[in-house]
């Protein structure tokens, strides 16, 4: 395991750019080793490293580093993946069967016959676009989200899709652990690989302006509209309710004016009824053609 950088004497306000590389000489971390880690934090340079490993060397300020959420969240699908059923179902043990004694040509290949179709992790998917990612970035949250998108929603917003905590541009930092392993995914053979990384590795990433979220400015400008019509429904609730309370105010107090109304309101509510009813009765015979014929 690759030991993380020192940047204990680093200030923390200042842009990504400007903040120096891991160590020269220092090894990259490989997708193998990448997931063999067990709590993953991203470093300002953008790599992952065992939080362990970063709170055992003094020169090193923990709270510097991200905690990889998407990350982590990888490594346990390929744990959960990896580990042996105790139960293994009827279906799957004849499957198992029926590949050791039939041809390959019969049960459809190998165990990688189908592994265009084995589901990606939704730790390679960004929130916001719900696509896969082409330039992963991490959050002081933990979270990681498309480049573009994450800053696009940074600049209407100023916080956090998920947490909605307050976020700058510069606390952004790159996930060079998801795009490594998004790197391994569309390294496959064309037999092996997912169409949505084939697809993937084909496109370009959106641009800012292509994302198409609303600004600030559009949100601030639909707020007296989404004001004035919570006050007409409040209005109406408040009317209906008067209403009803002076009904059974009535009822309670007047009871012979109460029934009057229950009849009143009957009446009305049948003549409705019959007029709407008997409206179409011979709408017919009013169009071209004189025909009065019923609907």
């Amino acid at each position: 395991m690759t030991a993380p950088p020192s940047d204990e004497k680093e200030e923390t306000d200042r842009p990504d750019e400007n903040r120096p590389e891991p160590e020269p000489g220092s090894p990259r971390l490989t997708p193998e080793t990448l997931l063999l880690l067990v709590d993953p934090v991203v470093s300002r340079g953008g790599d992952s490293y065992e939080r362990t490993e970063v709170l055992a060397r003094v020169d090193i300020n923990i709270s510097s580093f991200y905690e990889n959420r998407a990350l982590a969240s990888i490594i346990e699908e390929r744990k959960k993946a990896r580990a042996p059923s105790r139960r293994r179902s009827l279906s799957r043990r004849v499957s198992d069967g029926l590949e050791a004694i039939l041809p390959a040509a019969v049960t459809g290949g190998g165990p990688d016959a189908n592994a265009s179709d084995r589901p990606l992790s939704e730790a390679f998917y960004c929130v916001i676009t719900s696509e896969l990612m082409h330039e992963p970035t991490i959050d002081p949250d933990g979270y990681t989200f498309e480049r573009n998108a994450i800053i696009s929603w940074i600049r209407s917003k100023g916080t956090s899709p998920v947490t909605r905590n307050a976020v700058s541009e510069r606390d952004l930092r790159p996930n060079g652990a998801i795009r490594i392993l998004l790197n391994v995914e569309a390294a496959r053979p064309d037999g092996e690989i997912h169409p949505s990384v084939a697809k993937w590795r084909e496109e370009e990433p959106k641009a800012i302006q292509d994302l198409n979220l609303p600004t600030q400015e559009e949100i601030d400008a639909l707020l007296p509209q989404v004001r004035i019509f919570l006050c007409v429904f409040c209005c109406i609730i408040l009317f209906r309710l008067a209403i009803f309370l002076f009904f059974f105010y009535v009822a309670y107090n007047y009871p012979l004016l109460g029934l009057l109304w229950l009849v009143i309101e009957f009446l009305c509510y049948y003549r409705s009824g019959n007029g709407d009813s008997g409206s179409g009765v011979e709408t017919t015979a009013l169009l071209p053609g004189g025909n009065s014929n019923n609907v």
